[in-house]
């Protein structure tokens, strides 16, 4: 019970009195799948029971991890590791005249993306990993449950083999010269990201939200760093974040 009395009262905090208890009590007594009346977002946010669904919304739109300031307008944004979504809705709700390009490797999650970022048009899901050139992986399943999945290479497609994408690729097919801001949560791949051709698109890259995981990977913070030190970026943090800020735009 206090259990659920601190998280109402953070809910309430951080979403307003009634649309926190509204949420609250939806949170706690529905079954399976339910939805969510954000305020400011015109449309249903869409969470299932059971899942890591509630603590990735936590994190987004309670904790608030992306509230940080922009200095600019975001007209490009890449949400690589989209889950299902809520960070897209959260960049929509701040930057609505933004487009917005959502990367989501596993299945399950994917489906819950689409139906998530429908009502939203300038939110374009793809069903891809991020990779540091194009190529295929398969899902490797943690204990972190939907919000954990890890990716790895493998040789070719096969059935349960996804397309994996790299952020050059991406910028190519979308004509973007520049991804004014980028939000990686790609559990562990960053390393591979970061590793190879980071030259080709992080030059180009105003702003950053990063989350490093250290945890999957023990060298993944050591093998980002040493690119990032070619680079002109001011550093910060918010929540998991690292948040890097281009100082060439």
């Amino acid at each position: 019970m206090k259990k659920h009395v601190a998280e109402y009262l953070k809910l309430m905090s951080s979403l307003g009195l009634v649309p926190g208890l509204k949420i609250g009590l939806k949170r706690t007594y529905s079954k399976g799948l339910f939805s969510i009346n954000l305020p400011g977002v015109n449309q249903k946010t869409w969470v299932r029971k059971e899942t890591s669904d509630w603590n990735a919304f936590k994190q987004v739109f309670v904790w608030k991890e992306y509230e940080y300031p922009v200095a600019f307008m975001p007209k490009t944004i890449l949400d690589a590791g989209a889950n299902v979504g809520y960070a897209a809705l959260w960049f929509n709700r701040k930057f609505p005249q933004a487009t917005i390009v959502s990367l989501e490797p596993e299945a399950s999650n994917f489906e819950m993306l689409q139906k998530n970022t429908a009502p939203s048009p300038n939110i374009h899901p793809i069903k891809a990993g991020l990779w540091g050139r194009s190529c295929y992986l398969r899902i490797i399943p943690t204990d972190w449950g939907n919000w954990g999945f890890r990716t790895e290479e493998v040789n070719e497609a096969t059935s349960d083999s996804i397309k994996a994408l790299s952020i050059k690729e991406i910028m190519d097919t979308n004509g973007w010269s520049t991804i004014d801001l980028l939000k990686m949560d790609i559990e562990g791949a960053e390393r591979h990201v970061f590793a190879n051709g980071a030259d080709q698109w992080l030059p180009k890259v105003k702003m950053m939200f990063l989350e490093l995981h250290d945890n999957v990977y023990k060298d993944c913070s050591r093998n980002v760093f040493k690119v990032l030190l070619d680079y002109d970026f001011r550093v910060d943090l918010s929540g998991e974040n690292l948040i890097l800020i281009n100082n060439a735009y």
